[in-house]
């Protein structure tokens, strides 16, 4: 079942609330967690999220809490930069559910040497101390 935040935040999207290109503070948390990552750089990619125990990110299979536990599932699974190849976000809706807060969601295309991995993430954001940032993650593959 998916989790709670996840059906609001598609009813939210889906009504049209808004595009990226409306809300470019947003967008620029994106951009440069997707250039770190095509830099193969883990620990600037991880600078988009929440630095916190309650960070959550969700995929099928499970979910995994804190920013540590995260980041160390990324360096787990990511051991070298050639591993990561180049990642790319489509696609990209954003919806303000108030002033300091976000339901983001898109497409991503991860190519790798076996080929393009690809599917579909919804975020949670929030701004904390004037920087936004990601508190929920849900990424999903496709089929």
């Amino acid at each position: 079942m998916y989790p709670r935040w996840m059906i609001v935040a598609c009813l939210f999207l889906s009504s049209g609330c808004g595009s990226a290109v409306q809300h470019p503070e947003i967008l620029a948390v994106l951009e440069a967690q997707q250039a770190a990552w095509n830099r193969g750089d883990i620990d600037q990619f991880m600078q988009g999220y929440w630095v916190s125990d309650n960070l959550t990110f969700g995929t099928p299979e499970g979910q995994t809490r804190g920013w540590q536990a995260i980041r160390d599932r990324f360096k787990a699974k990511y051991q070298h930069a050639g591993q990561m190849g180049k990642l790319t976000f489509d696609r990209l809706t954003v919806a303000r559910t108030g002033p300091d807060t976000a339901d983001v969601s898109g497409t991503f295309h991860l190519s790798v040497s076996e080929g393009v991995r690809s599917g579909r993430f919804y975020l949670k954001m929030r701004r904390i101390d004037a920087q936004w940032v990601i508190v929920q993650d849900f990424t999903t593959p496709d089929s």
